[in-house]
């Protein structure tokens, strides 16, 4: 329900779904990847890099959060982090044997 949300653009209403999602299981890390996409889209750029930090933490190679955290890092100055996650990203990608 909460991506059916953020995928309308409902932002409020999805940022509530992903808080109520994550009341009952704080270390969902596809709940917390899907809020710092919310917060991000929102304009909240600092509370989006916390969320998806967290999902990171939980779930290291989460793609959805690697990539959108490439952008976070890249737009703060950390070139280094950015790098690191763009290299995990591409071991995360699966090959397509071409």
């Amino acid at each position: 329900a909460a991506r059916r949300l953020a995928d309308a653009g409902r932002l409020a209403e999805a940022r509530a779904a992903c808080d109520r999602l994550l009341r009952d299981r704080p270390a969902d890390a596809d709940a917390l990847a899907l809020l710092g996409v919310v917060l991000l889209a929102a304009g909240s750029a600092d509370a989006a890099y916390d969320a998806l930090g967290k999902a990171l933490y939980l779930s290291p190679d989460h793609p959805e959060a690697v990539s959108h955290m490439i952008a976070l890092c890249e737009r703060r100055g950390q070139p280094a982090r950015a790098a690191a996650l763009r290299r995990r990203l591409a071991r995360l990608a699966p090959e397509d044997g071409t």
